[in-house]
Parts: structure tokens; C-alpha cells; sequence
């Protein structure tokens, strides 16, 4: 009984299968089941690779700019500019020592044997030779401009300047003056005989028809202002500004007028500069130049 049992089982399970595979096959032709295809496998295994290279060209684009952007917060090396023939001037005169940056002043006094060839300006007042010519210049332009500018004083000699440094101090004992206050008191006024920009022959004092005082007062006349705005187109400067008179050591003196070359005069306006601190100034840029070389080629023999 049991056999015929098993037998009958086997049977309808045989027959049960069969019906399901007619059926699939009958589902599957008309498209109502959809099995994936190996190549359908393959591309959607192909469709991750490429998404994991899409991933990876990101992380290398990205790496990229970061790596850009760091490089450009650095510090980008300065691109010098090209120095103008103005400057190259500039510099070389002041390394030279030329005539026309001699310094004359109570601790630079200058040699016994110097001299200086003469030439007029104006008046029968004479100036160093190289020089006239602009002083001349100078004066023909402020007279375009309505100014009339009068030479009251030029080249002077070390026995003039004797005579004039005297005459000031006999004035002032006379005042009641002691001779040591007098003379110290001088010094702030007219030059000490040797120490005087007048013996250079670089220098004039000029006043006008509108005033002719030799005092602070000339200083708000148009005359001056006219000197203060235009004679560093002619290389000359104020020599005595108001404001530098604890490094002159000489008063206000807006009626005294030095040439120092056109270069060298526009520089000093632009800088507020008075020709102590110039000369000044360039010295300190050497002598670091110099320290600069130095720790080089310090770094250079130990590499």
C-alpha cells in the first residue's frame, strides 16, 4: 500500500513541474517575466566601474585646485620695476659726490683750498658757473608769471663772511649781549666764516619788489610761493625750511635758495626732505645695502 502511496506522489510531483515549466515558458516568451541578461550584468558592472573612475578623476581634479590654491596663497616673488634714468641719475650723483650735493654747514665746513668759477646772474651777483644758467632760468619764468625776483646775496667769501659774522655779533653785544651769547647767537643767523653755503657759489638769497626783508615775513609773500611751488624745475630747493631748523641749526630762511639738481630737488620736496636728512638718508640705504650683501654671502659659504 505504502509503494503504491510513493509511486502515486512521484507521479503528480513530476507532472506538477511539468505544467510550471509549460507555464514559464509560456510567461517568459511573451515578455510578462524579465530575466536579466549576463551582458545587462556587465553593464551595470561597467556603470559602477566608470561612476568609481568619475569618483576618482573628481578627487584628482579637487586634489588639484587645492594643491593651486595653496600655491596661490603663497607669496608671489616681486617684479622689480625698471629704475628711470631719473633714478639711475639720482643714485649715481649721490654716489659720486657730486659738486652740486656738497654740504656746507656748522660740523661740515668746508676745505681751506676750495674754489669755484664764477658767473652772473643778476646784478653783479655771481654764482658758481655751472649753475648760473638755472638760476637765470628761474628768474625769467617767475617774471612770465607776473613775480620779479631780486638776487640780494650769491657767492660769498670766507673774508667776507668774516666781516658779515662779525658785524652781527658787534650788533648784538651792543644790545647787551655777552660776547659768547653774541657769537652763539650769530651762528643761528650767518654761517660761521668756512661753514657757509654762500661760499659754495650754489646758493642765492632772493627777494622781490613786493618785499625785500630779509625776515619770516617774506615767507607769505608770492614771490615765495612761487619759489616753494617751481624751483625744483630748475634744481633748487628751499634750503632753511620752518620745520628744520633743529637740523639746519640755521632760522627760517624762506629767502634762501640752493641748487641741488633737478633730480635730487624734486626727491627732497616729494619727501620733505632738507639736504642734512638727504645725504642722510642715502648713506643709511648703503650701509644696509651692505649688511644685505653681507648676510648673502654669509648664507652662500654656509650652504
Amino acid at each position: 500500500m505504502s509503494k503504491v502511496l510513493i509511486t502515486i506522489f512521484s507521479i503528480l510531483f513530476i507532472i506538477g513541474l511539468t505544467i510550471t515549466g509549460v507555464y514559464f515558458v509560456q510567461f517568459y516568451d511573451k515578455g510578462i517575466i524579465d530575466v536579466p541578461k549576463n551582458e545587462d550584468i556587465v553593464d551595470e558592472n561597467q556603470q559602477i566601474d566608470g561612476n568609481n573612475e568619475n569618483t576618482d578623476s573628481q578627487l584628482e581634479n579637487n586634489q588639484t585646485n587645492n594643491e593651486e590654491d595653496q600655491n596661490s596663497d603663497l607669496e608671489q616673488p616681486q617684479v622689480e620695476e625698471p629704475v628711470s634714468e631719473e633714478e639711475k641719475q639720482r643714485l649715481q650723483e649721490l654716489n659720486d659726490g657730486t659738486f652740486n650735493l656738497i654740504l656746507a654747514n656748522p660740523t661740515h665746513a668746508l676745505p681751506d683750498d676750495f674754489t669755484v668759477e664764477t658767473e652772473e646772474v643778476q646784478n653783479g651777483y655771481v654764482m658758481d658757473k655751472r649753475v648760473a644758467q638755472s638760476m637765470k632760468d628761474m628768474i625769467a619764468a617767475a617774471k612770465e608769471d607776473g613775480i620779479q625776483l631780486i638776487v640780494c646775496s650769491a657767492y660769498r667769501s670766507i673774508d667776507r663772511q668774516k666781516t658779515l659774522f662779525q658785524n652781527k655779533v658787534n650788533e648784538l653785544t651792543a644790545k647787551g649781549y655777552g660776547i659768547e651769547d653774541a657769537k652763539a647767537t650769530t651762528a643761528t643767523i650767518i654761517a660761521i666764516p668756512g661753514t657757509s653755503e654762500h661760499h659754495t657759489g650754489l646758493c642765492a638769497d632772493i627777494v622781490s619788489n613786493e618785499y625785500q626783508g630779509l625776515d619770516s615775513y617774506f615767507g607769505t609773500t608770492q614771490a615765495a610761493k612761487w619759489m616753494k611751488e617751481n624751483s625744483a624745475r630748475f634744481g633748487f630747493v628751499e634750503r632753511y625750511p620752518e620745520d628744520k631748523q633743529d637740523i639746519t641749526k640755521i632760522i627760517y630762511e624762506p629767502w634762501h635758495y640752493r641748487y641741488v639738481g633737478k633730480v635730487h630737488a624734486q626727491y627732497m620736496n616729494e619727501h620733505n626732505l632738507c639736504l642734512e636728512e638727504y645725504l642722510e638718508e642715502y648713506e643709511m640705504q648703503k650701509s644696509q645695502e651692505k649688511q644685505n650683501l653681507e648676510s648673502e654671502s654669509l648664507v652662500i659659504d654656509n650652504q
